[in-house]
């Protein structure tokens, strides 16, 4: 929120009425203030931005050093082989001036090398960087498609590990969690579960096909029931009457009906 006059009277002590009375004088203090908040504001933005980009710089030569350091160029070995080179030659030309004859052209020349662009060094470092993650990424895939459940390594550590181990990250990831094993034994698996399944169903089958009937004549087919019928059931009018007996009675005839039953299947 900008810093109004308001803002100022308020910590000085003056009273709102006087800043009342006279408008245009508060309008145009209130411009004047707006306009340095707005100044002061994208003051602080760009010194922000400033200084990260002062930091950015700053990490990008780091990074240009390092790489320079790796392949031991710098300014101070220059000079220093420059040096030994002028002293070599001046050391050469006192020899000849003294009559000594010294032929150095058969000496074998080593090709020159050439000093290595930090630049290029640092894009061929960023994009193994990047080449290297990706194989991370695909191993992981692989795992959790494998064994089927998260990934729970670290991605970075598993390309440092590989580094260390001086393999290709997708080689090593082979050697670590054993995906070839792994796949191989859910292959035997799935095979052995078909035969398993296949195997099932025929002894069903033949189960289904060859009873089991010896020594079990009640197993047997073709055969009638031995008991078609436990009693014939009573007819509309019989049950009306059975209805209306008392209980003693009711019990007293369906103990009778039974009998009558069985003795007529017996027959």
């Amino acid at each position: 929120m900008a810093f109004t006059l308001d803002n100022l009277a308020a910590e000085l002590g003056i009273d709102p009425a006087t800043l009342q009375a006279k408008p245009e004088v508060a309008a145009k203090w209130n411009g004047y203030l707006a306009e340095a908040d707005t100044k002061y504001t994208q003051a602080t933005a760009s010194e922000r931005k400033a200084a990260e980009d002062v930091e950015r710089a700053q990490r990008e030569q780091a990074e240009i050093d390092r790489q320079i350091r790796s392949f031991g160029v710098t300014e101070t070995r220059l000079v220093e082989l420059e040096t030994a080179n002028a002293a070599l030659t001046a050391a050469l030309g006192k020899a000849k001036e003294m009559g000594l004859n010294v032929d150095l052209s058969g000496i074998p020349k080593s090709a020159p090398v050439a000093a290595a662009d930090p630049t290029k060094v640092l894009n061929d470092t960023m994009r193994s960087g990047f080449a290297q993650m990706g194989e991370a990424l695909r191993v992981q895939a692989r795992f959790q498609a494998v064994f089927n459940k998260p990934f729970v390594d670290d991605p970075v550590r598993l390309v440092d590990e590989a580094i260390a181990a001086k393999l290709p990250v997708a080689e090593y990831a082979e050697r670590k969690y054993k995906f070839s094993e792994e796949t191989e034994r859910i292959r035997q698996a799935e095979v052995q579960a078909r035969i398993d399944a296949g195997v099932s169903a025929g002894v069903k089958k033949y189960q289904e096909e060859h009873p089991v009937t010896a020594g079990h004549r009640g197993l047997a087919p073709g055969l009638a029931s031995r008991h078609p019928q436990v009693f014939k059931p009573r007819t509309a009018q019989e049950t009306n009457d059975f209805r209306r007996m008392p209980v003693r009675d009711r019990i007293a005839a369906s103990v009778s009906h039974v009998r009558e039953a069985l003795a007529s299947n017996a027959e």
